[in-house]
């Protein structure tokens, strides 16, 4: 929560404006012509051309459908998006995607929680500190107590 806060705080502009954030953030790690190089665009949407061929990925539809969502997506659209050629799910999919990104989120953080619980002697300094490395740094957390 820490981290969406911050991301909040921070003002569009300067530092949202053409990644001025992140390249400030990478000072010396990477080279200063990678570093500084304007952003390139992609020739088009990746997956969209793909959902139009295949229709959405399971696992997308599955991520949905999880008890965490049961307040953002209905399930009567749900099953009748399942239902249309891939064409169609792609274009439904294009205005709905960022459902699938909150699902991913809470999918993981409720999984990344429930390890913490179980490994983790309560109240235990050291695995606080670990688990705030972990969403520091990305690491999972299972890898960060070996």
């Amino acid at each position: 929560m820490r981290l969406l806060e911050f991301v909040r705080a921070i003002p569009p502009a300067p530092w949202l404006e053409d990644k001025r954030l992140l390249r400030a953030a990478m000072g010396d790690r990477l080279p200063e012509v990678v570093r500084t190089r304007p952003k390139t665009l992609m020739a088009g949407y990746v997956t969209s051309a793909q959902n139009k061929q295949t229709g959405v990925p399971a696992w997308e539809i599955d991520l949905l459908t999880g008890p965490e969502m049961a307040a953002y997506v209905d399930d009567g659209w749900l099953r009748s998006v399942v239902h249309q050629s891939a064409a169609a799910q792609a274009h439904i999919w294009e205005t709905q995607y960022p459902p699938v990104q909150l699902a991913y989120w809470l999918r993981y953080r409720r999984r990344l929680d429930r390890r913490a619980r179980a490994s983790a002697a309560p109240g235990s300094r050291s695995d606080r500190l670990l688990l705030q490395r972990s969403f520091k740094t990305g690491e999972d957390y299972a890898t960060a107590r070996r």
